[in-house]
């Protein structure tokens, strides 16, 4: 497609992260193959920022360090149309819900994303504008060593 791919991840963000690893890759990979399917020139971007969290209670022994980490994917796609908002999320659903559809698929994955995301304790948004693209910005807290 010769779609131009960036991936920025501010300073901010530690190297070592906890948490669950196989749920956060299955978010990820699901919301950039989501922006791929969508986008036929452009870009795609992936921006990771961390914001560390203010200790809630004082553990002497603590060695972790938790953060908000917030993914944001953004394309320069066909966007979604403010009709199918609430279409996006739901199982087996597509925004273009016909037979002749131009983007296929089961339309399960951003019901995956916001499943995972919520057993995670996070937040998944997006905003759109047709014919322009979308951004997803997905935010899960999690640990790191001090």
């Amino acid at each position: 497609k010769e779609i131009e791919f960036n991936i920025i991840c501010d300073d901010s963000c530690p190297n070592d992260l906890w948490g669950d690893h196989e749920k956060l890759h299955q978010i990820i990979v699901n919301l950039l193959n989501n922006s791929l399917k969508f986008t036929s020139q452009g870009s795609i971007s992936l921006h990771i920022d961390a914001c560390q969290q203010p200790a809630v209670e004082t553990t002497p022994n603590s060695d972790y360090v938790n953060y908000s980490i917030l993914f944001s994917i953004q394309d320069t796609g066909v966007g979604i149309d403010a009709k199918d908002r609430q279409k996006v999320f739901a199982d087996f659903s597509q925004a273009d819900g016909s037979y002749k559809r131009e983007h296929g698929g089961l339309g399960i994955g951003l019901a995956v994303c916001r499943e995972f995301i919520n057993l995670m304790g996070g937040t998944l948004a997006y905003i759109s504008q047709p014919g322009k693209g979308t951004r997803f910005d997905c935010i899960v807290d999690l640990s790191a060593p001090e």
